[in-house]
């Protein structure tokens, strides 16, 4: 994962002092969620199953047949990296509690996160091409310099741009075998694959509905359960910079 390396695994949440605590979900994000993984894999990568090899398109005008539901999971994909803005609800799992988020997207270099841990923290992010806002419980908003942060902001819009619209864009190889099924729930196919990484195994869901969308991703890991479920694609959305400090108006009797 050398593209985002730096980012990637800084998972713990701590105060804006010492870090950059909305890095906890947004990192998982730009790893799984947010189709920003590495283009290339390791050798050891391999797919886990016994389920049918992904057919060519060609084989079959069947809207019921597998080969047709794989090809709306493609489309899905190019439809995901082609859309203008969008928004995702973030719900991750583990040993320690719940910990959610939204954040909203604008290309090509507009993104607004909030995020609440698993204690309770309220936690914002806006990130404008490579400046970075920072707001801890409601607090003012400051500008973050930490060089952490910047490089989150640049690499994640340098990803959410890049011309790669595959299935590889989530890490996920192109010849990996599926496991279609219908959720009844969220009405979409659901496409379940299990691959390994870097010694680790990872089982990933894509839920595609009719249009086709992705609806959400979900991935189960060692350490929990990350779901991303998406919204408002191609909507008008409005992400300005937040008012600093300074910039504040004063009332007339403030000095």
């Amino acid at each position: 994962m050398k593209r985002i390396s730096k980012i990637s695994y800084k998972l713990q949440v701590t105060s804006c002092k010492r870090g950059i605590p909305i890095f906890f979900v947004l990192s998982a994000l730009v790893l799984f969620g947010l189709g920003c993984a590495k283009k290339e894999l390791p050798k050891d990568q391999t797919a886990q199953g016994q389920e049918q090899p992904y057919l060519p398109k060609d084989l079959s005008d069947d809207k019921n047949s597998d080969a047709f539901k794989r090809s709306q999971l493609d489309l899905a994909v190019k439809n995901f990296h082609a859309a203008k803005s969008f928004k995702a609800k973030i719900t991750k799992e583990d040993s320690k509690g719940t910990t959610t988020g939204n954040l909203e997207y604008i290309k090509p270099l507009r993104l607004r996160a909030t995020l609440k841990t698993s204690d309770n923290q309220e936690l914002g992010m806006v990130a404008i091409g490579s400046t970075v806002y920072i707001q801890a419980d409601k607090t003012k908003w400051v500008i973050q310099n930490d060089l952490t942060a910047k490089s989150f902001a640049e690499e994640f819009f340098a990803s959410m741009v890049s011309n790669d619209d595959s299935l590889l864009s989530f890490g996920v190889p192109a010849d990996a075998p599926m496991r279609i099924s219908y959720e009844e729930i969220a009405q979409c196919n659901l496409f379940k694959t299990k691959y390994k990484l870097s010694d680790a195994l990872y089982d990933i869901g894509f839920c595609v509905n009719s249009k086709p969308e992705i609806q959400y991703v979900q991935m189960q890991t060692n350490d929990g359960q990350l779901k991303t479920e998406y919204s408002n694609y191609n909507d008008l959305l409005i992400i300005e910079r937040p008012v600093l400090p300074l910039l504040e108006p004063k009332k007339p009797t403030e000095k």
